[in-house]
């Protein structure tokens, strides 16, 4: 049946045994259509042709009733109250833009009761709200399969938003940018809730890092977002999909993130996996804690230039890794984390005072090697990152080594106190030139005493004015503490194995010293006894 030019349907007869089809004609809404096909089934499929111009209207799908646009740029549906567009069992919407303009709802809602539909070849945007609704599921334990495929989707809050129901939702080639200017809330490429099931294969999920960047300073930007609770886990296969996700904000940004308290099971084969914010170390491609579990074989993750890669418990596989910083250039940096996705031991080259670094960390601790490459290419050994002047050990390029001290003058500078714990040798072996001090009480070496007279001191580690052995600057007076000033003076008893003292080499002046018991052995006595020279014997003496 083939009418004048304001009728709603043009019947093409039996050319096409299972399909009629229809032309939406100038005058009527696309609703209007739908509404007149009344006998639609699944051996009488109907497609409605969008012709081009813009439909200002919400539209409600019929099963086996079919929508497709003559172009995507010229059959245009749009409304300011959402969804734009409900979707119905066994419906194919193709080649055509629906743009839904607020925040609260969506371009497309599938509703919770159909299934077998598939979105070909659409542009759907939302700048101020969300893509696609997906809330089918499953009946009779039955995983129903719907599709979006080769389908660009712009929007704010979420490209697809599958976080209730049960369904089983295919997307292939489909790239989703995620805009927003401090809209005040969080911006999400896909969202999956517990029980649902997800297939990716290639497309993006991408923010831009110029125009149409997201700023958004009190609100996060996720690739993938799982929300798991409860027993129902959902599964996730992400095929040879790049996720690159930016905010010029410090917030957190995750390419792929999976929290929740419940379990979620994703699996990663290719791809890329990028995540950026401005400023911070928020940005991980994969965060996923507690019983959500991961698998990445052979893709490449990239986040800002001091945060892991991955972080999680129970993540397993293989990936290559490129840190990039917000200029964007890639740097040729080594990471190696800990299970949990913590840097263990780090190869750096982005530190502009200390370049490069090798980082060893444990928990919240850095321990550090760099080079200092504005002050005479010093190489150094400290703790912390290197951004404040620490100076636990340096190497100059002349060779001088100091510890304590930035610039060493002498092959070894130590700025502090010299602790020895066992003994310093002779390298020679001979022990002409050891000094030995005890292991288990420690004692300390040093040039100077407290008041600047001395040329050098051993004295016990730790006790002020303790001092031992004293050499006095000028006087070469050598004292056993007190010093009293004579050029040997000791506070005690000197004797050699004998129990002599031998005074002096001087003839007549060198004397013998012997202590002996007096005759009732209970007092010592001295005898004085001349060795050479004139002088007379003082006989024993107390």
């Amino acid at each position: 049946m083939i009418s004048d030019g304001n009728a709603a349907i043009f019947n093409w007869g039996s050319a096409r045994t299972k399909n009629n089809t229809a032309i939406v004609a100038t005058g009527l809404s696309v609703q209007e259509v739908i509404n007149s096909i009344t006998d639609a089934t699944s051996d009488k499929p109907y497609v409605i042709i969008v012709p081009p111009g813009v439909y200002t209207e919400q539209i409600t799908m019929k099963q086996y009733v079919s929508l497709k646009g003559e172009s995507v740029s010229g059959s245009i549906i749009t409304n300011a109250t959402g969804p734009v567009l409900t979707m119905a069992s066994n419906v194919d919407i193709a080649d055509i833009t629906i743009k839904y303009t607020d925040a609260s709802s969506y371009c497309i809602d599938t509703g919770t009761a159909s299934i077998e539909w598939n979105i070909d070849n659409c542009y759907l945007e939302a700048l101020t709200g969300g893509g696609v609704n997906f809330r089918s599921t499953g009946v009779n334990s039955v995983f129903w399969r719907q599709s979006i495929n080769d389908t660009k989707i712009k929007a704010n809050k979420f490209g697809i938003n599958c976080s209730a129901g049960y369904g089983y939702l295919n997307i292939y080639n489909t790239r989703i940018q995620l805009v927003g200017q401090s809209s005040g809330n969080n911006h999400i490429g896909i969202e999956v809730g517990a029980g649902q099931r997800l297939i990716v294969c290639g497309g993006q999920i991408y923010s831009a890092w110029t125009i149409e960047q997201i700023n958004e300073p009190a609100n996060d930007v996720y690739g993938l977002n799982v929300i798991t609770s409860g027993t129902a886990a959902p599964r996730i296969h992400l095929n040879a999909t790049e996720i690159m996700v930016r905010n010029e904000s410090a917030t957190n940004v995750n390419a792929i993130k999976s929290i929740g308290a419940g379990t979620a099971y994703i699996r990663i084969r290719g791809g890329m996996y990028q995540s950026e914010d401005s400023t911070s170390a928020l940005s991980i491609p994969v965060l996923c804690t507690g019983n959500n579990k991961v698998e990445i074989i052979g893709a490449q993750l990239s986040g800002y230039w001091s945060a892991p890669m991955v972080k999680g418990d129970n993540i397993i596989g293989e990936y290559y890794v490129n840190e990039i910083r917000k200029t964007y250039h890639r740097q040729s940096d080594f990471y190696l984390s800990d299970p949990n996705g913590e840097p263990v031991f780090t190869i750096e080259n982005n530190n502009t005072t200390y370049s490069p670094q090798l980082k060893f960390k444990k928990d919240t601790s850095v321990f550090s090697m760099g080079i200092d490459t504005g002050n005479a290419d010093r190489f150094k050994i400290y703790s912390g990152d290197g951004i404040m002047t620490t100076y636990e050990f340096v190497i100059k390029d002349d060779g001088n080594i100091g510890m304590g001290t930035l610039n060493p003058v002498a092959k070894l500078e130590v700025a502090g106190t010299l602790l020895y714990q066992d003994y310093c040798a002779d390298p020679n072996g001979t022990g002409d030139r050891t000094i030995t001090l005890s292991s288990s009480r420690g004692g300390t070496l040093t040039d100077r005493d407290l008041t600047g007279n001395a040329d050098f001191i051993l004295y016990n580690a730790n006790v002020v004015l303790s001092m031992r052995i004293l050499i006095v600057n000028g006087t070469y007076n050598i004292s056993v503490v007190p010093p009293t000033g004579g050029k040997l003076w000791m506070d005690g008893t000197a004797l050699d194995a004998n129990d002599e003292i031998d005074l002096s080499s001087n003839e007549g002046d060198k004397f013998n010293l012997t202590r002996r018991y007096s005759a009732s052995g209970s007092a010592w006595v001295w005898d004085l006894e001349t060795v050479r020279g004139t002088a007379s014997d003082g006989g024993p003496g107390d």
